[in-house]
């Protein structure tokens, strides 16, 4: 493993190193850090990433924990570690390159780049991602929102290997989605068969710890199915894929009200949230359509007509059956040396209101999961 240089980071074996990547826009030099966590073993190449967005600040406080917590004496093979590409935009506060007004992770397919966003996305590709073999890019919903954690991924038949990731970083819920040209992890894997998974943790330009922690296990959990850490991978017994998120959208503008928080169990009928017009003094309570678990919620309370309120995953509740109405299951049943399994967080949440079918679906979960640690013993 040849000694690798990004910027004026150069690696250094065994060590943990820091430098620049320095990019010239017109008279201004913008630096995006870089460091380089070099193991003491041969090992993968991968990139952790945050902040092209530069008002999500989770991901970035998630990349600051792995690059602060792996040291290069447990690490096999080297980590390149990105806190923040958008720096311009993180210190305005703003999801865009202020520059240009320019999205970056919309900008990696332009192969003559003139813009400020689409100069940072070209030199940021070249520089980090080519000389990787996976990356992870770590995002979070926005200023306006949150979002329960989960990995984002292309279609799975296209692009399996990212699909694996998304399995193994374990969050309760996974998006697959088709995603629009120019983003990272879709012209990563178009034109380098790199594979780059993307993450969604929290919102509202504020650091939501318990979701941060979900996102470090996750990282972490990747690193060790790569055999970059030892340790053992931390999955739940069920996992949800989601083709879409089922959106609640105002029907009109006013202040919004939401009653229920980010992961709560609603039943079929519960006001969700109440939207108020103060213009027309129209008031109307938000009804939850189906029962379920809150996946998103806007936190600011201004709102327009159209705008999305919140989402959840809907459950159906068919006798002693109970299935996700807009979500695949995958039962991660598979017992293997370096996984265990956990209960599924949000079935358990949503579990907890109907009492019955909650006390004989987690008895069965507890019995299959003391089987499975058995053979750790």
């Amino acid at each position: 493993m040849e000694n690798l240089q990004i910027g004026t980071c150069k690696e250094v074996r065994g060590k943990k190193t820091k430098g620049f990547l320095e990019i010239k826009l017109g008279n201004l030099k913008v630096k995006i850090p870089i460091f380089i966590i070099s193991g003491v073993k041969d090992g993968p190449t991968t990139f952790i990433s945050a902040g092209m967005h530069g008002d999500e600040v989770n991901g970035i406080e998630i990349v600051r924990n792995i690059k602060e917590t792996i040291s290069p004496e447990s690490l096999s093979g080297r980590l390149i570690v990105i806190p923040v590409i958008n720096t311009l935009g993180f210190r305005n506060s703003m999801r865009y390159v202020p520059l240009d007004n320019g999205d970056i992770n919309r900008q990696f397919s332009k192969k003559n780049p003139k813009s400020a966003s689409e100069v940072i996305a070209k030199t940021f590709f070249e520089e980090v991602v080519r000389k990787c073999d996976f990356g992870i890019d770590c995002h979070d919903s926005n200023a306006e929102n949150i979002l329960l954690p989960h990995s984002r991924v292309l279609n799975s038949k296209e692009a399996p290997e990212v699909a694996e990731l998304s399995r193994i970083f374990g969050t309760d819920l996974i998006l697959e989605r088709e995603g629009k040209p120019g983003m990272l992890a879709i012209e990563s894997y178009k034109k380098h068969k790199i594979p780059v998974l993307t993450v969604e943790v929290g919102g509202g330009i504020k650091i939501w710890d318990k979701h941060v922690a979900e996102g470090i296990r996750g990282i972490r959990n990747v690193l060790i199915y790569k055999k970059m850490l030892n340790g053992l991978i931390d999955v739940p017994i069920r996992q949800f894929v989601l083709d879409y998120r089922y959106g609640y959208r105002a029907p009109f503008s006013g202040l919004l009200d939401v009653k229920v928080e980010l992961g709560d169990a609603v039943k079929k009928g519960d006001v969700i949230a109440t939207l108020y017009d103060p213009e027309t003094d129209k008031e109307e309570g938000i009804k939850a359509e189906n029962a379920g678990v809150v996946f998103s919620v806007r936190l600011k309370s201004k709102i327009d007509t159209g705008e999305t309120m919140f989402s959840v995953l809907h459950f159906k509740q068919d006798k002693d059956e109970m299935y996700a109405l807009n979500a695949e299951m995958i039962l991660n049943k598979e017992v293997l040396q370096s996984i265990i399994v956990r209960p599924t967080k949000i079935l358990d949440t949503f579990l907890s209101i109907f009492d019955s079918h909650y006390n004989m679906l987690n008895t069965i979960v507890s019995e299959k999961i003391e089987k499975i640690k058995s053979y750790f013993r």
